[in-house]
């Protein structure tokens, strides 16, 4: 500490923040720590964290101590800390965003303690009113994942909050953030879940989808070997991850992170080339900021899962600016407005003080990979590959169970569990749900007179028109059963919603199908029977399928080519 370059800096600078990130869960340790670097000066403000991982001069290190330091020649910095105890999380955070607003900063950096306090509730309750901040930091880790440590000033305590607020009219900072994991199952839907509790999925055991896919056992590795396989859901275009940590005896998993029932999610693994092409971004970024230092908040499980390859991460950055940082229990970063609590997120925080400060020299045009080489001649590329295998597979699978062969409609299988789900989702509005059953006229006897084959194309062409008429989002067509259709959709009234039918009964006459051994027409028309309910007064699904049956047997009774409505 004593060094005349450190000394140099020192004089020169409003302010210096001072971080510790340690692996050693050793309050005295800390204690010690701050006494010494307290002493050097009176401008230094001290925080820190305990960590599972540190990353100093951009190396990944660990089982160590670091010490970086933040000269700031023309920036304050505040620090706002709060120590509570579980279930406090809420006042915690109030108090501080009453703090945080009184002195109105460009920035936060946030320290949480994610073992021993909701830091969920916290965020979500720090943040839930619009702010006029920058907001990112990360949870203190452990490696054995059972206690965590914050230092500010001379106090070290297990649970709470430490706030760093930046504030300085030249302080800048420019902030990226990814995860780099990639869907490789179905879509999946929580379907009962509470806090930072899923209990169940698809109307399972949450804990199921671990065993059933993974081969994961309920015992004291489960979190080392679930670490690579979070639950990825899409939030703003992009994923976020959830890493469970723990089972229960119910066979529900806990996250660090809260879950809302009704949430879509698949498991994920890492994918090496979205890993290396948002660092690239990130790099070009940062490049063209040209920060002064560089902080890096990275979640644990990344190192975990991408053991030695994540050297590659770390270092990327280095030849921009000096980087620091650690690996956390949780992530933070606002983004568009919102600050989720991430899990294996990479967070990169560029920071300087001087629109004019002197550019680094530009990195020359990439006609060529450039860092990337490690990525290919590593066992990421090979994971890489089998991972896109992987996916193309499952898509392909995916959609030969849910479509029909033949006219590559949503099959008999998928229509069960849309028509199910579609009414649930449209209860919570109270929507006109309407769902239409459609028979082809006289098929028996078209194809008694023109043969299977041809039988076989008028149907492509049937299923052809019905997707081209019925392009919403929620507008869903099935063949239930050779030549029987259905289509859900919802509309505003009856009116419009017998309009709609008769629009599709009429295209597909109009297509102009020969068919003379029809007893009404020259051509192929279908029959519909169509049932329309307001959803909250449907109480069985397989009575509401039945009358739009009922329907159906009703318009060919009468006639045909014609739509019965309820």
């Amino acid at each position: 500490m004593s060094n005349d370059e450190v000394l140099t800096h020192s004089e020169r600078s409003q302010s210096i923040l001072a971080m510790v990130y340690t692996a050693y869960i050793d309050k005295s340790l800390l204690e010690s720590i701050s006494q010494i670097i307290l002493g050097f000066s009176a401008k230094v403000t001290l925080v820190g964290a305990t960590t599972t991982g540190e990353i100093d001069n951009g190396k990944t290190i660990t089982r160590s101590t670091t010490i970086t330091l933040l000269f700031l020649e023309a920036t304050s910095v505040v620090p706002i800390t709060i120590k509570s105890e579980l279930g406090d999380e809420e006042e915690m955070a109030m108090s501080l965003r009453h703090q945080v607003l009184k002195i109105s900063p460009k920035a936060v950096m946030l320290l949480t303690t994610p073992l021993s306090s909701d830091v969920s509730v916290l965020i979500q309750n720090f943040t839930k009113e619009s702010f006029a901040f920058e907001v990112f930091g990360g949870g203190a880790g452990d490696y054995a994942h059972e206690c965590t440590l914050l230092l500010s000033g001379t106090e070290v305590f297990t649970s709470g909050v430490v706030a760093i607020c930046f504030i300085g009219s030249s302080f800048q900072l420019k902030k990226h953030t990814f995860v780099g994991w990639s869907p490789m199952s179905k879509e999946m839907t929580a379907t009962r879940a509470q806090g930072n509790t899923l209990f169940t999925i698809d109307d399972k055991p949450a804990f199921d989808i671990y065993t059933k896919y993974l081969n994961i056992k309920d015992d004291s590795e489960f979190f080392a070997n679930a670490i690579g396989f979070p639950l990825l859901t899409k939030t703003k275009g992009d994923y976020l991850a959830k890493v469970p940590v723990s089972v229960g005896s119910d066979g529900s998993l806990a996250f660090i992170s809260s879950v809302r029932e009704g949430e879509t999610f698949r498991l994920g693994f890492f994918n090496p080339e979205i890993i290396k092409s948002n660092l690239q971004d990130i790099k070009s970024s940062l490049n063209a900021f040209t920060p002064e230092a560089i902080f890096l908040f990275t979640c644990g499980c990344r190192r975990f899962a991408l053991a030695d390859d994540i050297q590659l991460e770390t270092q990327y950055l280095a030849d921009i600016a000096p980087v620091s940082g650690f690996y956390t229990i949780g992530e933070f970063c606002d983004i568009q407005g919102e600050v989720p609590q991430m899990n294996l997120a990479f967070i990169a925080v560029g920071m300087k003080e001087s629109i004019t400060f002197k550019p680094h020299k530009a990195l020359p045009e990439r006609k060529k990979k450039i860092s990337s080489d490690k990525f290919l001649t590593s066992h990421m590329t090979v994971v890489g590959r089998l991972l896109y295998f992987i996916n193309v597979l499952n898509e392909e699978l995916e959609q030969q169970a849910i479509t029909d062969g033949l006219t590559h409609l949503y099959n008999r299988r998928h229509f069960d569990a849309i028509f199910s789900a579609t009414i649930r989702i449209a209860k919570r509005h109270n929507k006109l749900l309407c769902f239409l059953m459609m028979d082809v006229d006289y098929f028996k006897q078209y194809n008694d007179y023109y043969g299977h084959q041809a039988g076989d194309k008028a149907l492509i062409k049937v299923a052809h028109c019905l997707k081209k008429n019925a392009q919403r989002a929620d507008d869903y067509c099935f063949r239930l059963g050779g030549e029987e259709f259905g289509v859900l959709y919802k509309a505003e009234n009856k009116d419009h919603a017998l309009s709609f039918a008769n629009m599709l009964r009429k295209s597909i006459e109009n297509m102009h199908i020969e068919h003379e051994k029809s007893e009404i027409s020259s051509f192929i028309t279908v029959s519909i029977g169509l049932a329309c309910k307001e959803t909250n007064t449907i109480s069985n699904e397989s009575d509401y399928y039945k009358e739009a049956d009922d329907l159906l047997y009703q318009a060919k009774k009468s006639g045909r080519n014609r739509v019965k409505i309820n």
